[in-house]
């Protein structure tokens, strides 16, 4: 966790509070602090921080403690290499401001649908299997083992014959790449 502030000084003691748990702190600058969040119950806590370990802020900055993000599936679960598909990721626990990446690829885009489903488009990648990942915070990301696929764009050469009744029926034979 990143705090901003002022007039911490590089120390010891410099810890963050969140609620009663009592961590160490990194400092950063004397405006900048990080600290690790501890593992809490879900919900809004206060994060102070202090200097010595005793005399702690009085901020009342809330900090807030949610349900990990997991997803189930992605649909669809391939497109084109050079990106600007869309895929819908489903799960459970997803934020607006939630996002994906593809490997270690960021969206270029993402849409928060609801609390089980946001869209994201696909960035432009090497042709192969990359995990697809989620996260609320930009830090912590599922890891479920999904992958998205991506391969060559289909390429349509020829087709035969260019016209059929408007009955249907006529076999067509199309040639091309990528399929």
């Amino acid at each position: 966790v990143r705090v901003i502030g002022q007039g911490f000084v590089q120390s010891a003691s410099l810890k963050c509070k969140f609620e009663a748990t009592v961590i160490d702190a990194i400092f950063v600058s004397n405006t900048v602090l990080n600290c690790t969040a501890p593992a809490f119950r879900a919900g809004a806590v206060a994060l102070e921080v202090s200097n010595n370990a005793v005399d702690f802020s009085w901020s009342n900055v809330a900090f807030h403690f949610v349900p990990r993000v997991r997803i189930m599936l992605v649909t669809p679960q391939a497109g084109p290499r050079a990106g600007g598909s869309f895929v819908s990721v489903m799960g459970s626990n997803m934020l607006p401001g939630s996002t994906c990446r593809f490997g270690a690829t960021p969206a270029p885009a993402a849409t928060f649908i609801s609390a089980t489903e946001i869209r994201c488009a696909t960035p432009s990648q090497a042709i192969g299997e990359h995990p697809i990942e989620v996260s609320s915070n930009m830090q912590d990301f599922t890891d479920q083992g999904l992958h998205y696929r991506c391969y060559e764009p289909l390429q349509v050469s020829h087709v035969s014959p260019l016209v059929s009744p408007v009955s249907g029926g006529t076999l067509v034979t199309v040639a091309g790449s990528g399929f």
